[in-house]
């Protein structure tokens, strides 16, 4: 009876470890294979173009990616010519997506991506701020991209995982890969969180943690249209990425209800943002936009697209 009680016992404690084990290996299989390694989704390039590669357009929020969706708005802000990319592979040299190809390279990461392209274009989007300002920029940027984001992961994939892809990825995403990923993404992600510390915390305690990240920066907007003036920053195009994924998918995200019940300027920034930088926004999260944008895995979605 103990030994069959060991063995059963054992087995419960193996899932979850299993589960975890196949995230991270579905992850590594989503990168390109070393043959292909090297293969640019637009070998063919036009020079300064930037070829932002994303994850496969979403409806209501454009893409499920916070970051992507920063990055796509900074490109817009800055007047930079790009075109998007759609794709599941994650980036050959850091395994993120997104990530841009330009003149031939790749380049990981929303931050040293906007940092180069900062370089490369000259651009002078953040030039007029004090260095108070941006250190603030700095602050905030950190803590929406390390702490309030991880709450709203936790609480979309952790544990609401089966609303989410219904909502967001159904028809968007090919039905194998999509099926093995609702099945490993909520171990995966409580594994990951719980690993940077969030998650050793009640889900309400989470909840509240991120809710004061979102009344710290309520309060830093207070009544005017944008963080620093009249004028959209980088910090800007990194808020609404974030926010938007609260205040546009239609789920009862715990930060949704706070923003609406205690920060209604942070949902009118958003909707600013929308405005001025995404007048073709309803367009751009329909998925006939990935039609002639897909990247080398493109035969992945012909099932999608029949």
């Amino acid at each position: 009876m103990l030994c069959e009680l060991a063995v059963g016992l054992s087995c419960v404690l193996l899932l979850p470890v299993l589960a975890v084990a196949a995230f991270f290996l579905f992850k590594s299989r989503m990168r390109p294979r070393d043959d292909v390694a090297g293969a640019l989704h637009r070998p063919q390039w036009e020079r300064d173009v930037v070829y932002l590669v994303q994850f496969p357009t979403a409806p209501h929020c454009r893409t499920i990616s916070p970051f992507a969706l920063k990055l796509e708005t900074w490109l817009r802000a800055s007047k930079v010519k790009y075109e998007p990319v759609y794709s599941l592979k994650f980036s050959t040299a850091t395994g993120q997506i997104p990530y841009v190809e330009l003149n031939g390279e790749e380049m990981a990461d929303s931050n040293v991506i906007i940092s180069r392209l900062r370089q490369h274009f000259k651009v002078g989007m953040d030039s007029d701020l004090t260095e108070s300002e941006r250190g603030a920029a700095h602050l905030a940027t950190v803590a929406l991209e390390n702490h309030t984001a991880i709450a709203g992961f936790y609480w979309r994939y952790g544990f609401n995982m089966e609303e989410f892809t219904d909502i967001l990825c159904k028809g968007r995403m090919p039905a194998r890969i999509l099926g093995f990923w609702k099945r490993i993404q909520p171990f995966g992600t409580r594994f990951k969180t719980r690993q940077h510390g969030l998650a050793r915390h009640t889900k309400e305690e989470v909840e509240e943690f991120s809710c004061q990240d979102l009344k710290a920066l309520s309060d830093m907007l207070g009544d005017k249209p944008y963080f620093f003036g009249s004028n959209p920053h980088t910090l800007d195009c990194a808020a609404f990425g974030h926010l938007a994924q609260f205040a546009y998918i239609p789920m009862a995200f715990p930060q949704q209800i706070y923003m609406k019940a205690n920060c209604e300027n942070l949902l009118g920034f958003v909707d600013r943002m929308r405005a001025e930088l995404w007048p073709d926004w309803e367009e751009m999260c329909t998925r006939d936009c990935m039609v002639g944008n897909l990247g080398k895995d493109k035969s992945s979605f012909d099932s999608i697209f029949q």
